[in-house]
């Protein structure tokens, strides 16, 4: 999980519907339209620049049946973006799928949406 970030808010809420609330002296909590609940929640305060080009390296063949690639993104550092490599990661369960992060446009910023395990 990252660190650091514009606005960081610490939360145990289920994210859910897509809404924006600000109160007087205090950031703006996002709700996000998505299935994993996320303890951090990063604002950007402009655009993830375009993806690089990624080459997935080929997985051990011992473990092409567990390993799933995850892949890089972008990532607000609080005062730039950086990239974050993509790399495999094991399956929690067998018949487990990943679906990437990403980022959205929201009325206070890029938001970040972690990936999750379905």
């Amino acid at each position: 999980m990252r660190g650091h970030a514009l606005i960081a808010i610490a939360t145990s809420v289920a994210l859910a519907g897509c809404s924006a609330e600000t109160v007087q002296d205090k950031p703006a909590v996002v709700q996000l339209p998505s299935q994993p609940t996320s303890a951090v929640i990063i604002i950007a305060p402009r655009a993830p620049p375009p993806p690089r080009v990624e080459v997935v390296p080929p997985s051990l063949p011992q473990m092409a049946a567990v390993d799933v690639w995850r892949p890089a993104h972008w990532d607000w550092n609080g005062t730039d973006w950086d990239w974050i490599p993509g790399a495999y990661s094991a399956r929690p369960r067998p018949a487990a799928v990943w679906y990437p992060g990403h980022w959205l446009e929201g009325t206070n910023g890029w938001v970040w949406q972690d990936g999750y395990w379905n």
